[in-house]
């Protein structure tokens, strides 16, 4: 893996990660997040889930 995509992937490339109405939503850092980074999500939070938002962050919502 390269300087550059570790520094842009999910998720080493979190800017701010908040806590809203128990969903966390990450914000990116330095480019918009992409399926890669949902791939990554999933797999850390197994039965939650995890959606790319239009502006590219990543939002984990609670296990239904």
């Amino acid at each position: 893996m390269t300087t550059e995509a570790f520094i842009r992937r999910w998720p080493t490339g979190v800017h701010k990660a908040e806590l809203i109405e128990g969903v966390i939503l990450f914000t990116w850092m330095s480019g918009p997040f992409d399926e890669r980074d949902v791939a990554a999500a999933q797999l850390v939070y197994p039965g939650r889930v995890v959606r790319l938002t239009s502006e590219g962050n990543l939002k984990v919502h609670p296990a239904a």
